[in-house]
């Protein structure tokens, strides 16, 4: 059995042993229907606690899930929790009755599927951020790799000392890129990784320097874009 399904045993026992417990004891609520109350809000408090470690919400966009909404949710089931604590106390003590048991429970179920709600709008926000930052990086991030691809293929042929110092030159100005939302940015990322990715099937030295020299120059242009 995978770490899921034990998880999903364990909870499903639990609300067992919950079921068992309101069926063999006597609790001492005012009417049956109260008793009956209790026990579904309890199941609810209990599963409700339990969700996070039995119910996969994942994604297909790999986002995280409704937990991971700043802790939201677990805010959320917390006033759940003492909102329940407080309606079956209240219903046992015979302060609450049944009917009066039932609306404050709906309303505390109407206050947990707003916390949930703004769960998972969290959840997406922090995706939607997330997004935005790997478009951001990703040039630069592809731009790093085809350089250091680059100084790979440099150790597999000889070339001269100054085409391995202006390949040397190009990998540290890299470092200093930042991300950038402008197009023209952009555009120039492109540029300059189709002129790397180039650099591998160039066949002289002097060729090299001359396109290296053109990557320096489009790196001048974009490290003045912020």
């Amino acid at each position: 059995m995978n770490k899921l399904l034990w998880k999903r045993v364990l909870c499903a026992s639990g609300m067992a042993v919950l079921l068992l417990a309101f069926k063999i004891l006597d609790f001492g609520f005012p009417d049956k229907a109260s008793g009956y109350l209790a026990y579904v809000i309890c199941e609810l408090v209990y599963f409700g606690w339990f969700a996070p470690f039995v119910l996969n919400l994942n994604d297909n966009k790999g986002t995280g899930n409704l937990f991971i909404g700043e802790g939201i949710y677990y805010k959320g089931i917390l006033v759940y929790t003492i909102c329940s604590l407080v309606i079956v106390g209240g219903t046992w003590i015979g302060l609450f009755s049944f009917k009066l048991a039932l609306v404050l429970a709906l309303a505390s179920l109407v206050l947990l599927g707003m916390y949930i709600y703004l769960s998972f709008s969290s959840a997406e926000h922090i995706y939607a951020v997330k997004e935005s930052q790997d478009a951001l990086t990703s040039n630069l991030a592809e731009l790093k790799r085809a350089v250091s691809s680059l100084t790979a293929s440099l150790d597999a042929y000889e070339r001269n000392d100054d085409v391995r110092h202006e390949v040397d030159n190009l990998c540290s100005n890299l470092r200093y890129l930042s991300p950038s939302k402008d197009p023209e940015a952009r555009n120039l990322e492109i540029e300059m990784l189709t002129m790397i990715k180039d650099l591998g099937n160039a066949g002289d030295d002097d060729t090299i320097l001359r396109q290296i020299a053109r990557v320096n120059k489009m790196f001048k242009q974009r490290k003045m874009i912020r």
